[in-house]
């Protein structure tokens, strides 16, 4: 009888482990973007407390003003993100001038980066 509770508390107790793990954060995609064609790739990784919320916020408050599609793809169970910007609707100027006004959300220290295809 002792060993019948310990295995049904062990197994209950690995559902809800199970449970807890499952990535809760869902991917939203905006516009008809595929990562393979980013020209610029922003990734939001965190130490151990999350990303940098304001930062993220932000920029995508940027995009969305600007009208620029983007897809957005969870990265870890902290919230880390990876965003691919084929900025494919804007000219080359206008794409150059974006991608420096994209530079100032670059953050070493909050784990934020930026690469340009």
């Amino acid at each position: 009888m002792k060993n019948l509770i310990t295995i049904i508390c062990l197994f209950l107790l690995g559902g809800i482990l199970l449970l807890s793990c499952k990535s809760k954060a869902k991917a939203e995609v905006t516009g008809n973007v595929n990562t393979s064609s980013c020209k610029v790739q922003i990734n939001f990784g965190s130490r151990g407390d999350g990303i940098n919320e304001a930062k993220y916020n932000e920029l995508i408050e940027l995009l969305k003003k600007e009208k620029i599609k983007y897809s957005e793809k969870s990265a870890g169970r902290e919230g880390e993100k990876e965003i691919c910007l084929p900025l494919s609707e804007l000219k080359d100027k206008e794409k150059n001038d974006f991608i420096e006004r994209l530079k100032k959300f670059e953050d070493k220290e909050s784990f934020i980066s930026l690469s340009i295809n």
